[in-house]
């Protein structure tokens, strides 16, 4: 599979919460920083799911998620960043989408997914 279609596929694993999907397009060479488009080539680029870590946080706000999504979406979150996934992208899109993180926010798989990318950019 070409280098863009491996990356494309990963988008599609991330999208459907599938963690093994993730992993195995990582495995054979997938980036995990591919940006589907360049912020500036759309208006509102930064607040569109244009990289895998952007995808997670933009697929946090589908209601019809199951808990089992959820875990999985933490997850691949962990993975990607594990794998140098940028998380400044995610920020992005996570703070229009969330607000500022908030280290008091109740507990909760949204609160841990962008408690984790958050503290991943002081690294």
């Amino acid at each position: 599979m070409e280098k863009n279609q491996l990356n494309n596929k990963l988008m599609e694993a991330v999208a459907a919460c599938n963690l093994g999907e993730v992993k195995e397009y990582i495995a054979l060479g997938a980036d995990v920083n591919y940006t589907t488009f360049e912020d500036s080539t759309e208006p509102n680029g930064y607040i569109q799911p244009t990289t895998p870590l952007r995808m997670v946080i933009f697929r946090l706000s589908d209601s019809l998620l199951t808990d089992h999504d959820l875990s999985q979406l933490k997850s691949i979150a962990e993975f990607l960043l594990l794998h140098k996934a940028n998380p400044k992208p995610a920020i992005q899109i996570a703070e229009f989408r969330y607000g500022t993180y908030n280290p008091r926010w109740k507990k909760n798989t949204l609160k841990e997914i962008w408690e984790m990318i958050a503290t991943a950019t002081n690294r």
